[in-house]
């Protein structure tokens, strides 16, 4: 049976449990992007930075025509709110399984779902929210504080703050040295209370929910990140926890959510679960997810395609992700052995970027970005929007 084609807003992690249904790939993704050297993707559609939403939206409807309704998938912020705050137009060429629009506003904006939390009662931490200019903060502050900025657009704070995703301030005179880099940042801050422990104790519940309103899902846990205070996850882990998954349903039940949605927590040192943030989108987890046996993108596929649905099984706990920037993060924890690092790295039964079955984003990586787009691949084409708002296919670099 030829199913129809995902357009897959994401990376490999995304791309790889489709694959693995049989779902052939195109990729939406930077010029140069590893996930367009998969030998899962039999196309790209490239999305550069500087592109306005409003004339990707045209790409991706132009590069749909003629298709039997591909499925529509996103796996970042950015490609969550194209596609909800242009879902009408894309829902003349695609498929897709999303979030209230209204509610995806609220999720993504830091501020808004501290305040929606409020009203339904969920259990998030004190947070304040402010904007540092000349060197002025609030005096109420709930110290020790995470500083986050307001959303995920959050332009120089990367480079400010070496690539970390938040920053602690453990008290007032903390704040003071880190002011001069938050206000060159130039944009509102959430200073959320601090809850004790490392990034490990960050837990996820992961989540498709049908139109009917079943959860078919699977929970799991953090092992490191980079940087390792604050960063990106590097290792991930699949867990067993009961309390994570009766909340993170409870959390989704309460908030009316559809689709694809990550939940995460974190443990305090008394063994009680915070609510971090919700993500109505697919994210990284997933290809873990279905290594464990349950493969949601799978699933959503076959529920908007009318394919038959994927074998699930129970998540099997104890499966293991990886991404290649572990070995930093693992060089930089000194309780991790080189021994440990390398025994887990050979265990791991999924790595980002890293498959025998499909070396091309790995050997890829090795060269230059100028190598990589003067080369040209035969095998695997581009969809590019020509002048007239129609659509040529085009060779991409070689794997």
């Amino acid at each position: 049976m030829q199913w129809p084609r995902a357009f897959v807003l994401g990376n490999l992690d995304l791309v790889q449990p489709l694959a693995e249904a049989g779902v052939e790939c195109v990729a939406v993704a930077p010029p140069g992007s590893p996930v367009t050297r998969s030998r899962h993707v039999s196309a790209t559609v490239p999305w550069p930075e500087d592109v306005p939403d409003e004339e990707m939206v045209a790409r991706l409807c132009a590069a749909a025509a003629g298709e039997a309704a591909p499925v529509l998938y996103f796996g970042t912020d950015r490609a969550l709110l194209l596609v909800s705050r242009h879902r009408d137009q894309l829902a003349s060429s695609f498929r897709f399984s999303i979030a209230e629009a209204e509610m995806v506003e609220e999720l993504v904006d830091k501020p808004r779902f501290r305040a929606l939390a409020a009203r339904i009662g969920l259990p998030v931490p004190p947070s304040v929210t402010f904007r540092p200019v000349r060197g002025e903060v609030p005096e109420d502050l709930p110290y020790p504080c995470m500083l986050k900025p307001r959303t995920r657009d959050i332009g120089p704070w990367v480079e400010l703050f070496q690539r970390r995703k938040a920053v602690l301030a453990r008290d007032a005179a903390h704040l003071g040295r880190l002011l001069p880099r938050l206000v060159a940042a130039d944009q509102e801050i959430v200073a959320q209370a601090f809850i004790a422990g490392p990034e490990s104790r960050i837990e996820s519940y992961h989540a498709y929910v049908a139109p009917d309103g079943e959860q078919i899902w699977f929970t799991g846990r953090k092992l490191r990140t980079w940087p390792p205070e604050y960063g990106n996850s590097t290792a991930l882990t699949t867990s067993d926890s009961d309390d994570v998954r009766y909340l993170g349903s409870r959390v989704v039940t309460r908030l009316g959510l559809r689709g694809a949605v990550k939940v995460d927590f974190k443990r305090d040192p008394d063994g009680c679960l915070w609510l971090l943030e919700v993500n109505p989108r697919f994210s990284l987890w997933h290809n873990l997810g279905a290594r464990a046996g349950v493969n949601l993108p799978a699933l959503v596929h076959a529920d908007l395609s009318g394919t038959p649905r994927p074998v699930i099984t129970e998540a099997r706990p104890g499966l293991t992700w990886m991404h290649p920037h572990d070995v930093l993060a693992a060089w930089a924890d000194p309780a991790v052995t080189a021994a440990a690092w390398l025994r887990f790295a050979a265990s791991c039964d999924c790595r980002s970027s890293l498959a025998w079955d499909d070396p091309g984003p790995a050997l890829g990586g090795l060269f230059s970005r100028s190598r990589r787009t003067s080369q040209h691949d035969p095998t695997q084409h581009e969809l590019v929007a020509n002048d007239a708002g129609s659509v040529d296919l085009q060779h991409v670099g070689g794997r």
